[in-house]
């Protein structure tokens, strides 16, 4: 199956991949817990089986496999993913934001208790996620910001384009996720400004390895 089919299939459970570029050999590493999406021709492989993968991909999508890991843990696996990748090659980085607006308003971004990912650490933040995909060997990085998270992904913002007041609305209909409300992060959202980066509920973190 050609990968603009498969970009389409994945679809309705990330709109990011809408913002994916395939480009020659493909991989889309995801969570065991998803083992059970679409696989075509071993693009998709559950990230515990990472070990069994040899370098050269063009294009690497890790989906899901940082979420609610130690720091230790996440590190690991972007070392590894990013080693997977071929000369100029570009990896996409889906994560949860431990300090997004909707994580801290009640919106449980695991399967634990509600606020575990932020009080052991257990997502990274937009710092550590830049300072250690450059650690890692990537550069050329870009940011980008899946709303209202990047599993239910409606609208992509940039660093370059940034919400808003009044654009990021209806986002516990969007989630369709039981949740907590402790306060209303749509206004909250409208008045971040520059802070968005920072306090969006994820990342799309775009790099490419040039060694």
């Amino acid at each position: 199956m050609e990968l603009p089919s498969l970009r389409k299939e994945l679809i309705p459970f990330s709109g990011i991949f809408q913002a994916v570029d395939f480009q020659g050999p493909s991989l889309i590493l995801v969570d065991r817990a998803m083992e059970d999406q679409p696989r075509f021709d071993g693009t998709i492989c559950p990230v515990d089986e990472i070990a069994s993968l040899k370098p050269g991909y063009q294009t690497i999508v890790c989906f899901g496999i940082f979420d609610g890991l130690s720091k230790e843990e996440r590190d690991a696996r972007l070392s590894k993913a990013i080693s997977l990748l071929g000369k100029k090659g570009t990896i996409y980085l889906a994560a949860h934001n431990r300090f997004g607006l909707s994580f801290l308003a009640g919106l449980n971004p695991g399967e634990g208790p509600l606020y575990e990912g932020l009080e052991q650490g257990l997502h990274y933040s937009r710092q550590e996620l830049l300072e250690e995909a450059k650690t890692a060997g990537l550069t050329e990085l870009r940011c980008l910001y899946p709303v209202p998270t990047y599993r239910q992904c409606i609208t992509i913002y940039s660093d370059d384009h940034l919400p808003q007041p009044g654009e990021i609305r209806n986002l516990t209909a969007a989630i369709g996720k039981d949740r907590y409300v402790m306060f209303d992060e749509e206004k909250a959202f409208d008045h971040s400004g520059t802070a968005f980066p920072d306090v969006a509920n994820s990342f799309l973190l775009v790099g490419r390895k040039t060694k």
